[in-house]
């Protein structure tokens, strides 16, 4: 068997292990752990075999590996102590899925003749997507695209070193090994040391950084009342709060309008954008709004 065929078989079932520890952990039953182990272990390489036009895929040219994927989802359903798996086992298994896939894409693409960059992107794209989907299944916005320890770049560093490492005096299966070793090591330090690419955030407030303020999330509060909810912000001024009668109320910062009552699951909504404390209130920002069921 080649070297890169061997590099697909541990790597699928390095990715499959770490998308049944992900959907363990979410309580999935036995038809969610073998979907987001299938798509963790064969998304990227589907993908990657689709867009360099190489046919039948290679997991329905190899039945076996579904199969086995299914076995193992059987045996984590049924064994309580997968779902107490340390957090740990799954960035490690990532990580080698990551190392392992990279390596195998872009030797792929060399074989059908792609540059050296599209060899670069087609490693990226095998070892990233199935851990993409992995997320999306998962209600997760993938960490591929955000501001999360480096990921993408340890695959695109370690297709170059790989390539590199062919046109050197060595032996092809020592330059697969080493750039695999490299990829995962790669990871697994940004993990453990955060190592993230420079990024600089939007300042929704325009003078939070300025003025020397703390950003924070606006708060909602639900408020029940017959037929209708109301959302009142916590973040205006006192004495600019009202009710969806026009009335004005002077609570304290966390006091909710005598005339409703709190619904039972009393916890605050969190809105997906930052306020500036220090920033001037928009007009409305003490308005209660009204929201039919």
């Amino acid at each position: 068997m080649r070297i890169l065929a061997v590099i697909d078989v541990i790597g699928v079932f390095a990715f499959a292990l770490s998308g049944l520890i992900e959907a363990r952990r979410r309580d999935m039953d036995l038809v969610g752990l073998f979907v987001v182990a299938l798509v963790t272990a064969f998304g990227g390489g589907t993908l990657r075999d689709l867009l360099l036009d190489r046919t039948p895929l290679f997991w329905i040219e190899h039945d076996i590996y579904a199969i086995a994927i299914l076995g193992l989802a059987v045996a984590f359903a049924l064994i309580p102590a997968t779902g107490r798996v340390p957090p740990g086992v799954l960035v490690v298994a990532d990580a080698f899925g990551l190392g392992l896939f990279s390596v195998a894409g872009a030797g792929y693409a060399l074989e059908a003749g792609t540059s050296a960059f599209i060899a670069a992107l087609m490693g990226v794209i095998t070892g990233t997507f199935g851990g993409v989907i992995r997320d999306v299944l998962c209600n997760e916005l993938p960490s591929l695209f955000r501001q999360t320890p480096l990921y993408a770049t340890c695959a695109f560093a370690g297709c170059y070193l790989y390539m590199a490492l062919l046109r050197a005096p060595l032996m092809g299966e020592i330059a697969v090994g080493i750039a695999i070793i490299a990829i995962a090591a790669f990871r697994l330090a940004a993990v453990r040391w955060h190592w993230v690419l420079p990024f600089r955030g939007i300042d929704h407030a325009g003078s939070c950084s300025a003025s020397g303020g703390v950003c924070q999330p606006t708060r909602l509060f639900l408020i029940a009342q017959p037929r209708s909810y109301l959302a009142v912000r916590d973040d205006a001024p006192l004495g600019r709060r009202s009710s969806r009668h026009g009335k004005a109320h002077r609570p304290g910062p966390l006091q909710l309008p005598q005339a409703a009552a709190p619904t039972e699951f009393g916890a605050s909504v969190w809105a997906g954008r930052s306020q500036c404390p220090k920033a001037a209130a928009t007009p409305a920002s003490g308005a209660a709004r009204r929201l039919r069921r």
